[in-house]
């Protein structure tokens, strides 16, 4: 997709289930991740789901994240911003 509209800004909001890809434990996917996160898209975390899950962010990849308070509210936020929103996960 970054391939086909180029110059488009891309943010992946990750909660609940979806922290698990970027657990210091689970380097599967680190490449794949990076190669991303150079390409310019942006991975954030929910702050909600690590209280929730009581999740330490020191657990967490962080050179390949950023936070923001609630997952949810973020993505609400940006539809109404005129982002388009596409659910993946498991």
């Amino acid at each position: 997709i970054t391939e086909h509209w180029p110059g488009a800004n891309y943010e992946v909001v990750m909660y609940n289930q979806g922290l698990e890809l970027i657990m210091i434990s689970n380097v599967q996917y680190r490449d794949r991740l990076l190669a991303l996160k150079n390409k310019g898209i942006k991975f954030v975390v929910c702050e909600n789901t690590l209280k929730n899950r009581n999740i330490a962010k020191s657990s967490l990849q962080q050179d390949l994240i950023e936070y923001v308070p609630a997952g949810i509210a973020e993505i609400v936020m940006k539809q109404e911003m005129g982002w388009s929103y596409i659910k993946g996960g498991f």
